[in-house]
């Protein structure tokens, strides 16, 4: 049986009470863990706590020398595994000096998977800020029905998780149910409002079993988020009623009997609020996304964009306005095509010179507002995406020294991010190919093209 925590007078930590409590908290924001990955084959992983991931490294230090004959002879053997067949694009650089030091059709537009999420955490962080946090909120349009009405937190659990998330189903529950006590109400009706975002819930370009296999959900405004790794694949066809069902659940748990299914209800401006909960920041919303290469978080972060920039909370809007975030800054984006924010779609197109562009532009400083994307960045062998691979003898070398966004479709293999080199420098890189017939093989690869600029010293000397 589920019994309520110990709540107190009902001062809820993250917790925005409207009515007779009255009450308002904050959650600090910690850092996010894990959630459901976007990766193909790969519905789950973990995101290791901050005491187990290596401290990024120092900036780029202008004065180290990186030659493109020493990058080029440190990565000739791995380059020439079959597995990583054409089409492919590879591109290393300097972020010290900006110059790009190999360029192997750097500028080809490839399919680029997961890569995606690099653009759209840019937008995000651009666009919304760092410190931007998104509500859910109970109403009580008449005094009979309540409704939880998504504002597009990627990140809402069912239970608190004060060390890790900012908001939760069961805060809502309690400072809900205390508020239809106190209005002498126990018996509801619940239904969920995700109007916030617009059709269509799939993005263009997926896979028809993509929900089926538990590499994404429909999109809505409002969804759980699954703490813990799924035993095993469970299509959510609807997470807005989902999370519906659940809250109605927590609602019981507090005394108010819930009458009926969930159904769902658009509300207007004028209906009494019981209860709010805020989100994590963006930054961490961004590295959670970013680490567990999660599909859902990404497309809904994705959503919002749009509807900051354009009004409309939609696939189209948000890759529309990613785009052109991405142009105003300055970065080539020459052959780019966004139609998601997951990169889930096989229709969206990327140059590794793109993705480099991202992660240099990142790097220009820890106090940059586009950070969180370098911290959110899986570690080689150590958390999310990457957790599990760089366990050979010839990619022991990246181990904590390659941090990269991972990307994985049928075909499909890359990986972009940054690597410390054997004499301390740090360099961006981005490799994608398009002709991965063996996906683990190509993996692999990746992994083991990585590492050896991991062991180069990249000089024009011996490497």
């Amino acid at each position: 049986m589920r019994r309520p925590p110990a709540l107190g007078p009902l001062l809820l930590a993250g917790v925005v009470v409207a009515g007779t409590l009255g009450a308002t908290a904050a959650l600090a924001a910690e850092s996010p863990s894990p959630g459901t990955s976007a990766e193909l084959g790969e519905p789950v992983s973990g995101l290791a706590s901050a005491s187990m991931v290596p401290a990024l490294p120092p900036l780029p230090n202008p004065s180290a020398t990186v030659t493109r004959e020493g990058v080029l002879r440190a990565l000739a053997p791995a380059l020439a595994d079959p597995a990583l067949a054409p089409p492919i694009g590879l591109v290393v650089s300097d972020p010290a000096t900006g110059d790009v030091v190999l360029d192997l059709a750097a500028g080809t537009p490839l399919v680029p998977a997961s890569t995606v999420k690099l653009a759209t955490a840019t937008a995000v962080l651009e666009s919304l800020g760092a410190g931007h946090r998104v509500s859910t909120t109970v109403v009580a349009p008449d005094p009979g029905t309540v409704v939880l009405v998504g504002g597009g937190d990627p990140l809402l659990t069912a239970e608190p998780q004060p060390e890790l998330y900012g908001a939760s189903l069961r805060q809502l529950a309690a400072v809900s149910a205390a508020e239809l006590k106190a209005a002498g109400s126990v018996e509801v009706a619940v239904a969920v409002d995700d109007s916030l975002f617009s059709p269509p819930t799939l993005g263009p370009g997926w896979e028809a079993e993509d929900v089926d296999l538990c590499l994404v959900t429909p999109i809505s405004a409002l969804r759980v988020f699954q703490v813990e790794p799924a035993v095993e694949c469970v299509p959510d066809v609807d997470p807005a009623v989902t999370a519906g069902r659940v809250f109605a659940g927590l609602l019981a748990d507090y005394g108010i009997s819930v009458v009926g299914d969930v159904a769902r209800q658009e509300v207007g401006e004028a209906a009494r609020t019981l209860a709010a909960v805020e989100s994590q920041p963006a930054a961490a919303l961004v590295e959670q996304m970013l680490t567990d290469s999660d599909n859902v978080s990404a497309e809904m972060l994705g959503h919002l964009v749009g509807l900051a920039e354009s009004g409309e909370a939609s696939f189209a809007a948000g890759a529309r306005a990613t785009a052109d975030i991405l142009t105003g800054l300055g970065l080539p984006t020459a052959g780019l095509t966004l139609v998601d924010a997951s990169g889930l779609s096989v229709d969206d197109r990327m140059a590794p010179a793109t993705a480099v562009a991202l992660l240099d532009a990142a790097l220009g400083n820890q106090e940059s507002a586009l950070w969180p994307i370098m911290s959110g960045l899986p570690v080689a062998g150590s958390t999310g995406t990457l957790a599990d691979r760089f366990d050979t003898p010839e990619t022991a070398a990246g181990r904590g020294d390659v941090r990269g966004k991972t990307g994985t479709l049928t075909g499909v293999s890359a990986l972009s991010g940054q690597v410390v080199t054997a004499d301390g420098q740090l360099l961006t890189f981005s490799i994608i190919t398009n002709g991965a017939d063996d996906i683990l093989a190509a993996r692999q690869a990746l992994d083991t093209a990585t590492s050896a600029l991991a062991q180069c010293g990249c000089s024009g000397g011996a490497a």
